[in-house]
């Protein structure tokens, strides 16, 4: 239900960044979902190499759970909400004299 809900509020919404003096746009939900899937393979490279390791890894190695991915996004989902709130864009309509 939760996912719902946010796939309703975001689906619409992009993100624009600049790489060398041009600016792209990609879906929101679309770059939530590939940084959290990123971020899983990081932790489980991690957990391979022994940088940390949860407690059923410490006799051997298994692949952290792939429904980290969901912890990951919504995490993500809560931080662009909170810079969002804090970083509030400058209203661009106003004309100036």
């Amino acid at each position: 239900l939760l996912f719902i809900v946010i796939f309703l509020l975001f689906y619409r919404t992009k993100v624009r960044f600049k790489v060398y003096k041009k600016y792209r746009e990609i879906p929101f939900l679309f770059s939530g979902m590939l940084t959290a899937f990123f971020i899983w393979i990081a932790e489980n490279i991690g957990t391979f190499f022994h940088i940390w390791l949860y407690p059923n890894q410490i006799n051997e190695f298994h692949m952290v759970s792939f429904q980290k991915i969901e912890s990951w996004f919504l995490l993500l989902i809560i931080s662009f909400v909170l810079v969002g709130l804090v970083h509030l864009p400058k209203n661009t309509t106003e004309k100036s004299d």
